[in-house]
């Protein structure tokens, strides 16, 4: 990466640069580019999120007996799509997991908030919302969130990067 950011022709007219969540490139670009705004790009910022819930329907997938395992594994794109694209079967299988797995359910209710907070247009009411799921977090035992929220604030450290 540093290699082809010393061969950029004018560096100093580079005002910005969308990335992936990779900590060794943002910090070849901060070298190589000080001036340059970087901001995490749509596409793998989702990606991050959605990974996150997966990775606790995951861990309740491995410690579980067979048969309840599978069910687990069957609903995992089920569990993965927006509230607001489920159709009534969805739902209700959905219901029935977080029946079984309560901490399932608090994953997924976070991803949701994630998703209501990516949406948001105006930048006071996004910024408020993310103070909000921080705090819920911090207060939640859900280890998998409380990791994505160390990556959050890694990023939004000296940048402005969501």
């Amino acid at each position: 990466m540093e290699g082809y950011l010393d061969k950029l022709a004018e560096p100093q007219r580079v005002k910005g640069v969308a990335m992936d969540m990779h900590e060794p490139f943002r910090q070849a670009i901060q070298m190589s580019l000080p001036q340059a705004k970087i901001v995490a790009d749509r596409f793998h910022l989702i990606r991050r999120i959605n990974s996150t819930p997966d990775k606790v329907r995951s861990k309740l997938q491995e410690g579980n007996r067979k048969g309840k395992r599978r069910n687990l594994f069957k609903s995992r794109y089920t569990f993965l799509k927006r509230a607001e694209r489920l159709v009534g079967w969805e739902k209700e299988r959905l219901n029935q997991l977080f029946y079984r797995y309560p901490e399932l359910k608090r994953a997924w209710v976070l991803k949701e908030s994630f998703s209501a907070w990516y949406r948001e247009t105006c930048k006071s009411r996004a910024e408020e919302k993310l103070r909000l799921l921080e705090r819920k977090i911090a207060s939640d035992s859900l280890y998998e969130f409380k990791e994505l929220l160390h990556t959050f604030a890694n990023w939004r450290g000296d940048t402005e990067r969501f």
